[in-house]
């Protein structure tokens, strides 16, 4: 309508963007449609009528494959984020994070779960975490990062005065970390708040020969 919101059907959307639009212009109604019509849909209310973003995501039994993306090949999580018995299989990102990218603000719980073949062409070829993980019962095994960290990157950061602050937090428990590639890190690049708990981490290659970098709080 002349206010700018959206006045047809999901089917009648979808027929007329992906039918008489060039590229640009389909992301563009894309968004548009998802922030006016979708929003009850992604986030919900709390007591107050508010919108929050509070809400767990729960993701089981699931094959990711073939996804490409910037950041992140098949996940970006800035919220919370449970996922259990998924496989991640030839996932791609032109930046870090070739299958889950997790941001400051999210929390991801990930069991029983198979990170196989994924690329990231700079940072993490599985993971990147910014956030809070906790990782149990999972195998990364011929992700390839282009730059640090074979199979997981997790993150510290710099301030302008040259100090370093951990920001990463990952709880590794009951893992097998093996064969995964990298210039640098084959296994995991930390920088951050590491424990590593009855897991193989073994036969990662890179060019300093580093399965994990900084030595981790508990192995």
């Amino acid at each position: 309508d002349k206010e700018g919101n959206f006045t047809e059907s999901l089917e009648e959307f979808r027929a007329r963007v992906f039918k008489e639009s060039t590229e640009y212009q389909q992301v563009c109604e894309v968004a548009r449609y998802l922030e006016n019509n979708m929003k009850d849909k992604f986030l919900f209310k709390d007591v107050t009528g508010n919108y929050s973003d509070e809400a767990m995501v729960r993701l089981s039994d699931t094959l990711l494959t073939n996804n490409t993306a910037h950041i992140g090949g098949s996940i970006t999580n800035h919220g919370k984020l449970n996922i259990d018995n998924c496989i991640f299989r030839e996932n791609m990102s032109k930046d870090d994070a070739g299958a889950i990218e997790n941001s400051i603000h999210g929390t991801i719980e990930l069991t029983n779960s198979i990170f196989t073949k994924n690329l990231a062409e700079d940072n993490g070829g599985a993971i990147s975490n910014n956030g809070t993980m906790h990782i149990s019962n999972t195998t990364l095994n011929y992700n390839v990062s282009g730059k640090t960290g074979g199979a997981i990157i997790n993150w510290m950061v710099s301030s302008f005065t040259g100090n370093s602050k951990a920001i990463g937090k990952i709880n590794i428990k009951k893992c097998l970390i093996e064969n995964n590639v990298a210039e640098r890190e084959g296994g995991i690049a930390n920088g951050g708040s590491l424990t590593v708990k009855d897991t193989i981490i073994k036969d990662n290659t890179s060019n300093d020969d580093n399965d994990i970098p900084s030595s981790p709080e508990k192995v």
